[in-house]
């Protein structure tokens, strides 16, 4: 017999016996009123009427602790599907998508602990993300969401619809680090087999919120209440953009782009695998390093990209127009097209000096300056 069923055996088993002794009760009083009046004067007169203290529930406890007792007392009546968040306001990522600076930028603004993570359909929850997981992912791998699920596997909980509050608790503190859980409800109808619906996810916050009678708002927040819909923001989101070094100003088309990455690694010594990995080589060209330069009548010193006799540390790769290039003591002039560079030299490899046996590739600076 649990202990909720011997309280109610033992309050049935009182009012049961107060029943049948009430006119024994009733009885008494009348037998014992003529002297029990008499004696009660005489008290009164002699010590005065007593000053009695009445309580009331905000003088006993306060509005807070008597909020948290009667939060405590609906524990066992409510159940998780009264509490939960429902599974259409959910925020879930597909266990197939590509963490870049987009994606985890989405997030962060959501600004969720743990994410649900679902195949195929949202209904599917299969696993569940932490965010304090991406702290090592590089947007620019293109990491798979199944990756990081397959790494760290956070299996989610699954309840009953149906469970009490007091036994989902229960729940949380034996899992230990999961605090996110799943409800769903068995359904069974007669013409297939069974099948479990899930309508939604409840966290060990919701639980201690209704412990509380409050909502607790933290600094992530965005909303005070998950299941209100159309509420105003806590707080503006950030622009995590600021915090992105490599602002593009101009961006290369991809068939531009993958035509001058094949250019540099085929053709340009220093750019070849035997030198440079392929990967280095893609992040430096999604830098901001491409520019496009106009030929300007009020500023001349702006259409010189090398200069005689200036010492230069850019490397430039000529990607769309002309250039004309003046060399030699005799200044011969000729025109140059796409896919022309120039200072290879500064990226060249080196030897650090004589009898050493070893080279050493060291890359000077790479131009700002792409046409």
């Amino acid at each position: 017999m649990t202990n909720n069923a011997v309280a109610v055996y033992l309050l049935h088993s009182c009012n049961s016996v107060g029943a049948k002794t009430y006119w024994i009760t009733v009885l008494l009083f009348i037998i014992t009123f003529p002297a029990a009046f008499p004696i009660s004067l005489v008290l009164d007169l002699f010590l005065g009427q007593e000053m009695g203290q009445a309580f009331n529930k905000e003088k006993a406890a306060g509005a807070d602790t008597s909020n948290i007792i009667s939060g405590a007392l609906q524990l066992t009546t409510k159940r998780v599907e009264d509490v939960m968040t429902r599974i259409e306001d959910v925020y879930m990522l597909e266990i197939n998508t590509v963490l870049d600076f987009e994606t985890i930028t989405e997030i962060m603004h959501q600004g969720y602990t743990r994410i649900p993570v679902y195949d195929g359909e949202k209904t599917n929850i299969i696993n569940l993300l932490n965010t304090k997981e991406l702290a090592l992912i590089d947007p620019d791998d293109k990491t798979l969401v199944s990756t990081v699920c397959r790494f760290y596997d956070h299996r989610p909980l699954f309840v009953d619809h149906d469970v009490k509050l007091d036994a989902m608790l229960q729940a949380f503190l034996q899992a230990g680090s999961s605090h996110m859980a799943i409800v769903q409800k068995l359904h069974s109808p007669a013409d297939r087999d069974p099948y479990f619906e899930n309508l939604g996810v409840i966290t060990l916050e919701d639980v201690i919120e209704e412990i509380l009678q409050s909502e607790i708002v933290d600094e992530t927040d965005l909303k005070m209440d998950n299941r209100q819909k159309g509420q105003p923001l806590l707080k503006q989101k950030e622009d995590y953009q600021l915090l992105v070094a490599d602002t593009r100003t101009y961006t290369l088309p991809k068939h531009l782009a993958f035509a001058a990455f094949q250019f540099l690694t085929t053709t340009v010594e220093p750019f070849s695998d035997v030198h440079l990995a392929r990967n280095v080589l893609k992040t430096l060209m999604r830098k901001d390093i491409v520019v496009t330069l106009t030929p300007s009548a009020t500023h001349p010193n702006k259409n010189y990209i090398f200069r005689k006799g200036i010492p230069s540390d850019k490397f430039v790769l000529i990607l769309q127009g002309t250039v004309e290039v003046e060399i030699g003591g005799e200044s011969m002039v000729f025109e140059t097209g796409p896919f022309s560079y120039f200072g290879v030299e500064c990226i060249n490899i080196w030897e650090l000096g004589e009898g050493v046996k070893h080279k050493q590739f060291q890359i000077v600076k790479l131009s700002k300056r792409w046409l």
